[in-house]
């Protein structure tokens, strides 16, 4: 069953933890180029996909899961590697889908 966490109501608000957060938020920004140039997005499609994947990364907090980050930043130049043999378009990114449902 989930259990639903509001903000303010189940869980307080810290400085620390806001302070983190929005270092983190910044961080997540730095994808737009890769997006960019490995898939061919737009600048708007690239920023609109970094949002999405955001909102979706908070959602974890909200339903009482913890989420355990970090398996990306290692296995990034994989990833890459691995999309750049990939023809460009589509391909690139049914490639990065079959990686993510792995």
């Amino acid at each position: 069953m989930f259990r639903i966490r509001l903000p303010f109501v189940h869980y307080r608000f810290s400085w620390p933890d806001a302070l983190i957060g929005l270092f983190v938020s910044f961080i997540y920004f730095i994808p737009v180029s890769l997006y960019q140039s490995l898939f061919g997005l737009p600048l708007e499609q690239a920023w609109a996909l970094i949002h999405f994947s955001l909102w979706l990364l908070l959602l974890h907090n909200h339903f009482g899961d913890y989420a355990m980050g970090g398996w990306i930043t290692a296995s990034l130049p994989l990833i890459m590697a691995y999309l750049g043999g990939l023809p460009e378009g589509a391909a690139r990114i049914h490639g990065l889908m079959a990686i993510h449902f792995w």
